[in-house]
């Protein structure tokens, strides 16, 4: 992290919590003497995680050892496949929304950028959307591409074209630099085209335990509708929706949005 707040360049921070203690993440990197803090900007209330070495350092497991089932301690095709044995599911609830407000007379072709197990984008499919997914972490670009039948890029960096729509669901917290991330997104978005934002909310500071996996050594900023606001502006955005949703399984608190390229 810099010494400006990502958010609004305000240089000034008050610390909320520590640790001394390498997480599980950590030690699957092998980084050790450990610290971090969360600290939030006094202008604008943004969270930011710093530490004592560069992200770089932690960013390498998501390649290999992110989605391993000796880490997980299931594989992703059993991670995928409990999650969909859920009953109304917070990806049913997040498509719920997402259908609701998304121009399907303007949208044929989905980007879902950081597609995890793939759960998101095989919704997606099923709806009929024409849908490319994006994704770094070997063994998930292989249950996506030969289990679901999903093209797959092999990070931002293989994309090419332009897209109706680009999500971007449970990434935005783990970038140091949103801004130059967003400034990426843009370039494989049509202009008019409609980007899903989704992302924990700093509320849960309020209510979840310090040792929550929410906090994890993974996340380097959380927002509230008012910092998503302003970044999605400054990046040249305009705002459509945006609403914050409660989770009924794991009670968590999402800032879901669409803004208009």
């Amino acid at each position: 992290m810099s010494d400006k707040c990502p958010i609004c360049k305000n240089a000034h921070w008050l610390t909320i919590r520590r640790s001394n203690e390498p997480d599980k993440y950590e030690e699957l990197a092998g980084i050790e003497n450990v610290r971090r803090s969360w600290v939030r900007c006094i202008n604008c209330g943004f969270y930011s995680q710093i530490r004592n070495y560069p992200i770089a350092d932690l960013e390498m497991i998501y390649k290999k050892g992110y989605r391993d089932e000796s880490f997980r301690g299931e594989s992703i095709e059993q991670a995928f496949n409990r999650i969909n044995a859920i009953e109304n599911n917070e990806n049913e609830s997040r498509y719920l929304w997402f259908g609701r407000n998304i121009r399907y007379d303007e949208t044929v072709n989905v980007l879902d950028v950081g597609s995890g197990i793939g759960v998101w984008p095989n919704i997606l499919k099923k709806a009929e959307f024409e849908v490319d997914c994006v994704e770094e972490n070997e063994d998930s670009i292989d249950f996506i591409y030969n289990k679901l039948g999903l093209k797959c890029f092999r990070g931002l960096g293989s994309v090419y074209g332009q897209y109706d729509t680009v999500s971007i669901i449970h990434v935005l917290e783990h970038i140091e630099k949103p801004s130059d991330f967003l400034l990426k997104i843009k370039t494989f978005l049509r202009p008019g085209g409609t980007l899903f934002v989704e992302v924990p909310d700093s509320c849960e500071f309020n209510y979840l335990p310090e040792n929550h996996d929410e906090f994890n050594s993974c996340h380097v900023g959380f927002y509230d509708m008012g910092s998503l606001y302003r970044l999605l502006v400054s990046a040249g955005f305009t705002v459509s929706d945006m609403h914050i949703e409660r989770t009924k399984q794991r009670n968590l608190s999402r800032v879901m949005c669409l803004a208009i390229n």
